[in-house]
Protein backbone atom coordinates (compact mmCIF):
# COMPACT_ATOMS: atom_id res chain seq x y z
CA UNK A 1 0.00 0.00 0.00
CA UNK A 2 1.43 3.35 -1.05
CA UNK A 3 1.65 6.43 1.15
CA UNK A 4 -1.36 8.09 -0.51
CA UNK A 5 -3.52 5.00 -0.05
CA UNK A 6 -2.39 4.62 3.56
CA UNK A 7 -3.15 8.30 4.26
CA UNK A 8 -6.60 7.97 2.68
CA UNK A 9 -7.32 4.86 4.72
CA UNK A 10 -6.36 6.68 7.92
CA UNK A 11 -8.59 9.65 7.01
CA UNK A 12 -11.45 7.25 6.30
CA UNK A 13 -10.95 5.41 9.59
CA UNK A 14 -10.95 8.71 11.50
CA UNK A 15 -14.20 9.73 9.77
CA UNK A 16 -15.77 6.36 10.55
CA UNK A 17 -14.84 6.67 14.20
CA UNK A 18 -16.38 10.15 14.34
CA UNK A 19 -19.67 9.08 12.76
CA UNK A 20 -19.89 6.02 15.01
CA UNK A 21 -19.53 8.24 18.06
CA UNK A 22 -22.16 10.63 16.73
CA UNK A 23 -24.63 7.86 15.86
CA UNK A 24 -24.23 6.20 19.25
CA UNK A 25 -24.98 9.47 21.04
CA UNK A 26 -28.11 10.39 19.07
CA UNK A 27 -31.52 9.87 20.71
CA UNK A 28 -35.21 10.33 19.91
CA UNK A 29 -34.95 13.82 21.40
CA UNK A 30 -32.47 15.03 18.80
CA UNK A 31 -33.50 17.14 15.84
CA UNK A 32 -34.89 15.02 12.99
CA UNK A 33 -32.73 16.90 10.48
CA UNK A 34 -29.61 15.90 12.48
CA UNK A 35 -30.75 12.26 12.60
CA UNK A 36 -31.31 12.29 8.84
CA UNK A 37 -28.06 14.11 8.02
CA UNK A 38 -26.01 11.70 10.12
CA UNK A 39 -27.66 8.62 8.63
CA UNK A 40 -27.20 9.97 5.08
CA UNK A 41 -23.50 10.45 5.83
CA UNK A 42 -23.32 6.82 6.95
CA UNK A 43 -25.01 5.76 3.69
CA UNK A 44 -22.34 7.72 1.80
CA UNK A 45 -19.58 5.84 3.64
CA UNK A 46 -21.23 2.44 3.31
CA UNK A 47 -21.94 2.65 -0.39
CA UNK A 48 -18.26 3.26 -1.11
CA UNK A 49 -17.18 0.06 0.66
CA UNK A 50 -16.71 -3.18 -1.26
CA UNK A 51 -17.71 -6.42 0.38
CA UNK A 52 -14.07 -7.52 0.41
CA UNK A 53 -12.91 -4.37 2.24
CA UNK A 54 -13.07 -5.81 5.74
CA UNK A 55 -10.84 -3.07 7.20
CA UNK A 56 -13.31 -0.31 6.37
CA UNK A 57 -16.34 -2.51 7.07
CA UNK A 58 -15.03 -3.48 10.50
CA UNK A 59 -14.14 0.14 11.25
CA UNK A 60 -17.81 1.02 10.70
CA UNK A 61 -19.18 -1.90 12.75
CA UNK A 62 -20.12 0.30 15.72
CA UNK A 63 -21.88 2.79 13.45
CA UNK A 64 -23.67 -0.06 11.65
CA UNK A 65 -24.80 -1.47 14.99
CA UNK A 66 -26.44 1.90 15.73
CA UNK A 67 -28.70 1.58 12.67
CA UNK A 68 -30.95 -0.61 14.80
CA UNK A 69 -31.49 2.09 17.44
CA UNK A 70 -35.09 3.05 18.05
CA UNK A 71 -34.43 6.73 17.31
CA UNK A 72 -33.89 5.66 13.69
CA UNK A 73 -36.11 2.63 13.15
CA UNK A 74 -39.06 3.87 15.20
CA UNK A 75 -38.88 7.53 14.30
CA UNK A 76 -42.18 9.18 13.46
CA UNK A 77 -40.30 11.05 10.73
CA UNK A 78 -40.50 9.21 7.40
CA UNK A 79 -37.33 10.87 6.06
CA UNK A 80 -35.34 9.57 9.07
CA UNK A 81 -36.70 6.05 8.49
CA UNK A 82 -36.02 6.26 4.73
CA UNK A 83 -32.42 7.32 5.37
CA UNK A 84 -32.07 4.48 7.85
CA UNK A 85 -33.33 2.04 5.21
CA UNK A 86 -30.58 3.14 2.83
CA UNK A 87 -27.92 2.50 5.45
CA UNK A 88 -29.52 -0.79 6.40
CA UNK A 89 -29.51 -2.27 2.90
CA UNK A 90 -25.87 -1.27 2.37
CA UNK A 91 -24.97 -2.89 5.69
CA UNK A 92 -26.66 -6.11 4.56
CA UNK A 93 -24.79 -5.84 1.24
CA UNK A 94 -21.32 -5.55 2.75
CA UNK A 95 -21.90 -8.33 5.30
CA UNK A 96 -23.50 -10.98 3.04
CA UNK A 97 -23.44 -13.95 3.64
CA UNK A 98 -23.32 -12.94 7.31
CA UNK A 99 -25.58 -10.52 9.13
CA UNK A 100 -24.69 -6.93 10.00
CA UNK A 101 -24.11 -5.96 13.65
CA UNK A 102 -27.64 -4.59 14.17
CA UNK A 103 -28.92 -8.16 13.67
CA UNK A 104 -26.61 -9.72 16.25
CA UNK A 105 -26.77 -10.26 19.98
CA UNK A 106 -24.09 -9.04 22.38
CA UNK A 107 -22.39 -12.40 21.93
CA UNK A 108 -22.28 -11.95 18.13
CA UNK A 109 -24.88 -14.61 17.36
CA UNK A 110 -27.76 -13.98 14.97
CA UNK A 111 -30.85 -12.63 16.70
CA UNK A 112 -33.71 -13.83 14.51
CA UNK A 113 -36.09 -11.28 16.02
CA UNK A 114 -33.75 -8.43 15.06
CA UNK A 115 -33.43 -9.83 11.54
CA UNK A 116 -37.22 -9.98 11.22
CA UNK A 117 -37.60 -6.49 12.70
CA UNK A 118 -35.12 -5.18 10.13
CA UNK A 119 -36.85 -6.86 7.21
CA UNK A 120 -40.27 -5.72 8.41
CA UNK A 121 -38.91 -2.21 8.78
CA UNK A 122 -37.83 -2.26 5.12
CA UNK A 123 -41.09 -3.79 3.87
CA UNK A 124 -43.18 -1.28 5.85
CA UNK A 125 -41.53 1.57 3.93
CA UNK A 126 -42.51 0.31 0.48
CA UNK A 127 -45.99 1.93 0.42
CA UNK A 128 -44.34 5.31 1.06
CA UNK A 129 -42.27 5.24 -2.14
CA UNK A 130 -44.54 7.92 -3.61
CA UNK A 131 -44.02 10.28 -0.66
CA UNK A 132 -42.81 13.67 -1.87
CA UNK A 133 -40.06 14.12 0.76
CA UNK A 134 -38.81 10.58 1.28
CA UNK A 135 -39.85 8.69 -1.86
CA UNK A 136 -36.47 8.91 -3.58
CA UNK A 137 -34.66 7.56 -0.51
CA UNK A 138 -37.16 4.70 -0.20
CA UNK A 139 -36.86 3.95 -3.92
CA UNK A 140 -33.07 3.86 -3.50
CA UNK A 141 -33.41 1.32 -0.67
CA UNK A 142 -35.85 -0.80 -2.69
CA UNK A 143 -33.49 -0.77 -5.66
CA UNK A 144 -30.64 -2.06 -3.50
CA UNK A 145 -32.89 -4.68 -1.87
CA UNK A 146 -33.51 -5.98 -5.38
CA UNK A 147 -29.88 -5.62 -6.50
CA UNK A 148 -28.49 -7.65 -3.62
CA UNK A 149 -31.50 -9.96 -3.57
CA UNK A 150 -31.72 -9.33 0.16
CA UNK A 151 -34.72 -11.50 0.85
CA UNK A 152 -33.22 -14.41 -1.10
CA UNK A 153 -30.04 -14.15 0.99
CA UNK A 154 -31.87 -14.03 4.31
CA UNK A 155 -34.43 -16.71 3.59
CA UNK A 156 -32.29 -19.18 1.66
CA UNK A 157 -33.43 -22.72 2.25
CA UNK A 158 -31.16 -25.02 4.16
CA UNK A 159 -30.67 -28.55 2.93
CA UNK A 160 -31.96 -29.74 -0.41
CA UNK A 161 -33.65 -27.33 -2.75
CA UNK A 162 -37.35 -27.95 -3.22
CA UNK A 163 -38.26 -28.19 -6.88
CA UNK A 164 -40.98 -26.02 -8.38
CA UNK A 165 -43.03 -29.07 -9.37
CA UNK A 166 -43.24 -30.25 -5.75
CA UNK A 167 -45.59 -27.36 -5.00
CA UNK A 168 -48.09 -28.33 -7.67
CA UNK A 169 -51.02 -30.46 -6.50
CA UNK A 170 -51.18 -33.72 -8.38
Amino acid sequence: MGDDARDQLQRDLNSYQAIAKKLCNLTEDDDKALLTKTMVKLVHYLRSIDQEDTTRRDALAVAIHCIGKSCFMESDDLVVRASTAGAMVHAFRIYVPNFPPFCLTDTATVDEERVLDSLNFLVDLIPHVTDEQSGKKIGYAIEYINTIQLFNCVFKLEGEDIGENEFIDK
